[in-house]
């Protein structure tokens, strides 16, 4: 599985350099400082732990929070929604987790035998 994360991450940096060399070249003007371009420093990695981990409830919930930061910046949702609801959605996630996890655990242990 390490080897998932390494493909993605250099996934990751090949498109930045190419959007970053295709500017310098003036191809193309591509702005990835956006409305809320940091919270690709909590989407990303989140995203990459899904395929990484074993436990997917931690970077299930940093990835849809990310996410939800996002719409927030771009004014699709507002931020005074999203810190309401933030909270609740912590403890629905960790409800589901305890309630499947036997099932997602079993299914792993079985694929690896």
């Amino acid at each position: 599985m390490k080897k998932v994360g390494n493909i993605l991450w250099g996934i990751v940096f090949i498109v930045i350099g190419i959007i970053f060399g295709l500017n310098a070249m003036g191809i193309t003007d591509i702005d990835i400082f956006f409305r809320g371009w940091w919270t690709l420093f909590i989407i990303i990695p989140s995203f990459i732990e899904l395929f990484r981990s074993t436990n997917k409830m931690w970077s299930f919930i940093w990835l849809s929070i990310g996410i939800m930061l996002l719409l927030c910046a771009q004014n699709i949702l507002s931020f005074k929604l999203i810190s309401k609801l933030i909270f609740p959605f912590i403890l629905v996630m960790i409800g589901i987790s305890l309630i499947f996890k036997d099932t997602f655990n079993k299914k792993i242990t079985e694929k690896i035998k």
